[in-house]
């Protein structure tokens, strides 16, 4: 059933045709994305979207808008700049987790950057269950996306105009789904080492400063503290003490389980993960581990990454 649903969304995705649109500003590049409206003709994007809120699902209104943003005024040689890249989906859609889903296929994100420039790895908050009529589950966002990245620049930059770009592609679904993209760009002047700096985050009033205050905010933290974790050849057993409830988010380059539609989440604090000996992965359990404890409204998240006992481990 896997393979059928992911065939079908690949041949939807090369038959699709691509839009993008922009509105470029100091700090900020965005596009919005629309579905077609009528069955074979694609919509173009909006220049002048409606607010997402507002939506009507028989409008040509944007489904996705992406925007490439940072807090700084300027890039400075020598240095690194946080960078973020946004989507904002409209109410009821969602795009997906780079983790294992049933269906859905994650982000993906190309960069164009000038000579000497690196970017780090793209840092997701935790996503959400969500399971399906049909009991497929995928690990998906609602609402909106924000995705972390460290921009490093040499220390020999020359003082001009630098422009980072980058090309996104998603698929965004509700009852149906749909390919986007949107190619970003964002252009800021170049400081010399030693210039007067700005705080890291910049902080104030600005939006985009927000915005990466609230996207650092999301981003799990380490193993929660008292994690135990017990192996064996079918299942691992991880426990919290004091939660009252667990969650487990796999990523999709770490170790293959089974059933997580069932035992993907527990209402205790020990959570049973059964082994998928039919499927290749990685041999470490790896993912996003969400606790519930009493008198919190909302779980904390953490990372984990997890290999198996070795054999002197094993004998201690």
């Amino acid at each position: 059933m896997r393979c059928l649903v992911v065939c079908l969304i690949a041949l939807s995705l090369a038959c699709q045709g691509k839009s993008s649109a922009s509105d470029a500003s100091a700090g900020v590049h965005s596009a919005d994305s629309s579905g077609p409206a009528v069955a074979g003709r694609a919509v173009e994007a909006l220049d002048d979207p409606v607010g997402l809120d507002s939506i009507d699902p028989g409008e040509d209104t944007p489904l996705v808008r992406a925007e490439l943003l940072t807090a700084a005024q300027s890039f400075t040689a020598g240095t690194e700049t946080l960078l973020a890249l946004r989507l904002t989906m409209a109410p009821g859609w969602h795009v997906y987790w780079r983790g294992a889903n049933d269906t859905g296929l994650p982000l993906n994100v190309s960069w164009e950057l000038p000579r000497g420039v690196d970017v780090g790895p793209l840092s997701w908050p935790a996503p959400e269950r969500h399971v399906s009529d049909a009991g497929l589950l995928d690990h998906v966002y609602f609402g909106e996306l924000i995705l972390l990245a460290a921009l490093s620049l040499p220390a020999d930059l020359p003082p001009e105009p630098l422009t980072v770009a980058v090309q996104v592609d998603w698929l965004v679904c509700a009852e149906t789904c749909l390919p986007g993209d949107a190619s970003l760009e964002l252009t800021l002047p170049v400081r010399l080492p030693g210039a007067p700096g700005e705080p890291p985050l910049h902080d104030g009033p600005g939006d985009n400063a927000q915005v990466l205050h609230r996207a650092l905010a999301a981003l799990p933290g380490a193993e929660p503290a008292g994690l135990s974790v017990d192996w064996s050849a079918d299942q691992i057993v991880l426990t919290v003490p004091g939660a009252s409830g667990l969650a487990f988010f796999p990523r999709d380059d770490g170790l293959a389980l089974a059933e997580m539609v069932s035992r993907g989440e527990s209402p205790t604090d020990t959570l049973q993960l059964l082994r998928d000996r039919g499927l290749a992965g990685g041999d470490r359990l790896v993912g996003i581990l969400a606790v519930h404890r009493d008198g919190t409204a909302q779980p904390s998240h953490h990372r984990l990454d997890l290999a198996p006992p070795t054999r002197e481990d094993q004998r201690r």
